[in-house]
């Protein structure tokens, strides 16, 4: 009944850790085959991290590196992959070093705050919502509140595209879901539920059309969530 991971020998297992750091080392990220060596790097941390390989704190900034800095890309596929890379990655390995989870999630306040590049802004704000409820408690209030600013049309909110009040609507929902168990906070669920009454009255228009169209969707699909999370 042993676990398969168990039967590796130790010495491929340090082999196997080692790479994302020679990857960096030998700047294997550059170029054209960079798009394809991310994706493979973010599947082998997400492998690593199902498995619950023990690391030490270096080899856990080198894979938080990693995974920020495919954030600062602009290619979605990426994007994608540390969407899921992330969400294993903090349940299994960040919540065991407790500085670096605090710093993570800092870090990703601030690039939501100060982001301007839209794509890279989304990816930070879909991202957010990845982490283990119990990283995501330590600034609850502060990222859901950031979030629902991000969500409204305002004008002193940097990049405040209907695509990122969109992934905005999304993020805050998947977070409050997560967290609900363990809060009680009556202020945020009055936040949340404003914010969803002005994401709901959107009626952007741009060049694009009526782009508000996937802000007030994206809005009634969060009320079913809500719902249908308080009724289970």
């Amino acid at each position: 009944n042993k676990n398969i991971v168990d039967l590796i020998p130790i010495n491929i297992v340090n082999k196997i850790l080692e790479i994302p750091s020679l990857l960096i080392e030998k700047e294997f990220f550059k170029g054209k085959g960079g798009e394809i060596t991310r994706i493979g790097v973010l599947n082998l941390i997400k492998g690593c991290s199902i498995c619950k390989f023990k690391i030490n704190e270096i080899k856990c900034k080198i894979w938080i590196q990693i995974l920020e800095e495919c954030l600062r890309t602009t290619i979605e596929d990426i994007h994608k992959e540390v969407y899921q890379a992330l969400e294993i990655f903090s349940k299994n390995i960040l919540t065991y070093f407790k500085d670096l989870e605090i710093n993570m999630i800092e870090n990703f306040i601030k690039k939501i705050q100060f982001e301007k590049i839209k794509d890279i802004k989304k990816a930070f704000v879909k991202a957010i919502s990845t982490f283990d409820s119990q990283i995501l408690l330590i600034k609850y209030e502060t990222i859901i509140e950031l979030l629902c600013n991000n969500a409204k049309i305002k004008k002193d909110i940097l990049m405040n595209d209907a695509e990122i009040r969109v992934v905005s609507v999304y993020s805050f929902i998947e977070i409050f879901i997560k967290i609900m168990p363990f809060i009680n906070n009556i202020n945020i669920l009055v936040l949340i539920l404003d914010t969803l009454i002005a994401t709901g009255n959107d009626h952007t228009v741009d060049k694009r059309g009526d782009i508000a169209k996937i802000v007030t969707e994206e809005t009634a699909y969060s009320i079913e969530k809500i719902g249908n999370a308080f009724i289970i």
